[in-house]
């Protein structure tokens, strides 16, 4: 993940830039990673090798070695002007005992202090911060200087720096708030805190292997620009559907995905069975379906691809839409397979998304399925519809479906910010 500030909004006529980079892995890559990049960045740009202990008592014991409880990040920069570095602290808190092993002081009025050495402080300096009871004279005849702590009866609160070992912030396995069933998916506070020291507001993140969105997330957040790039159409909903859901941002432009026939086609041209793939996950978000078997799963589907649940009764009981999606040719005995599909799985709808355009036999072979009356309603949905690829990217066409449908994705929490429209980067 790379942030920049010479796309900020005072700097996009400016020369100088600045910019950080960081790159996660696991211990098995990043003596190699870490050569790689020597040699793109230039090894007098490192800064950091940060290591993220999120193991703690949940560490897994392994046979034979020490159980793996680290990940590694390493930190890059290069600025031809002002480098952006924000300090980070955390604030530990100690009983009055505790905070007197750690060599922290009281002074007459009970106020808790630590003290550091004079450093570069004029005389002048330390005359007034004397008069400002800040000054601290040792047996030896030392000056220091105090640095008063906080907190509240009964306890010591000491702001202390963060350095590059960070064993305060758990993996996402442990922070069931957060998950979203991605499998990569990391801490938004991990992402926070990057951000953060790297960068000021307005700046620009750009994170180019994004998976399920959480640096967007944090640079949102934390009011940075972004922009995130992922090679899965999968990957790209669950971003959309979790911004949506932190921030309320319903229009996140999306460039490259296609917005015609021919460009959905594309997809298919050489790539072999993860171009369908592909395909199919695009066509299951745009009619905001979830994929069959979660998060990127890939395999035999029985005739389903993917799912869509909604309310089917007044005491929350669930109905399903199963979804078939088709790349290549299509005949009237796929729908009948459909037909086949939700007798068997006991399903209410049917959806047919074909990127073909379908023949009247099959029109009328899914008329012949009938229809579904819903409880809650009284209204009838067509048992099967076909949705064609133009008439869903033309808008002409939606699955006709209960009012109530649930999310396609896990929701993510509200993110505790004013939602706000992202602006233009290089306007």
């Amino acid at each position: 993940m790379i942030s920049s500030r010479f796309w900020g909004e005072t700097e996009t006529s400016c020369s100088t830039a600045a910019y950080w980079g960081y790159l996660h892995c696991d211990p098995t890559a990043s003596h190699y990673l870490k050569v790689l990049l020597d040699a793109i960045f230039g090894p007098e740009n490192f800064r950091n090798e940060i290591m993220w202990h999120y193991g703690g008592r949940g560490a897994k014991a392994v046979a034979s070695q020490f159980p793996r409880n680290h990940d590694v990040l390493l930190l890059y920069s290069k600025a031809d002007g002002e480098q952006v570095h924000n300090r980070q602290y955390l604030t530990r808190r100690y009983t009055p005992d505790e905070a007197r092993a750690r060599g922290l002081r009281q002074d007459p009025d009970g106020r808790w202090f630590k003290t550091a050495p004079r450093g570069d402080y004029t005389d002048d300096s330390v005359s007034r911060l004397e008069k400002e009871g800040r000054i601290h004279r040792t047996r030896t005849g030392s000056v220091r200087v105090k640095y008063f702590l906080g907190g509240s009866a009964g306890s010591v609160e000491e702001a202390v720096l963060v350095g590059d070992t960070w064993n305060d912030i758990p993996d996402a396995m442990h922070l069931g708030h957060e998950l979203l069933g991605y499998p990569t998916q990391k801490p938004l506070a991990l992402l926070e805190r990057v951000l953060a020291a790297s960068s000021n507001p307005g700046d620009v993140v750009l994170d180019p292997f994004c998976g399920c969105g959480t640096a967007l997330v944090a640079a949102q957040k934390l009011d940075r620009r972004w922009i995130g790039i992922d090679v899965t159409y999968l990957s790209i909903a669950v971003m959309r559907a979790r911004l949506k859901d932190s921030f309320a941002l319903v229009d996140v432009p999306v460039v490259g995905q296609p917005t015609e026939v021919e460009g959905a086609r594309a997809m298919l041209v050489g790539t072999g069975l993860e171009g369908q793939y592909q395909f199919q996950w695009w066509a299951l978000d745009l009619i905001g379906a979830q994929p069959q078997g979660g998060a990127q799963k890939k395999g035999a589907d029985r005739g389903i691809d993917g799912v869509i649940s909604f309310s089917t009764g007044p005491r929350g009981e669930m109905g399903r839409a199963l979804v078939s999606v088709k790349s290549g040719s299509v005949n009237s005995s796929q729908i009948r397979d459909l037909k086949g599909v939700l007798d068997r799985e006991k399903a209410e709808i049917g959806l047919f998304v074909t990127l073909e355009e379908p023949s009247g036999p099959m029109q009328l072979e899914a008329t012949t399925a009938g229809v579904y009356t819903s409880a809650l309603s009284g209204r009838d949905y067509p048992r099967i519809q076909i949705l064609t690829i133009r008439e869903l990217l033309e808008g002409n066409i939606r699955p006709n479906l209960p009012v109530l449908v649930l999310p396609a994705f896990q929701q993510a929490e509200r993110v505790a910010k004013k939602a706000a429209e992202q602006g233009e980067l290089f306007g």
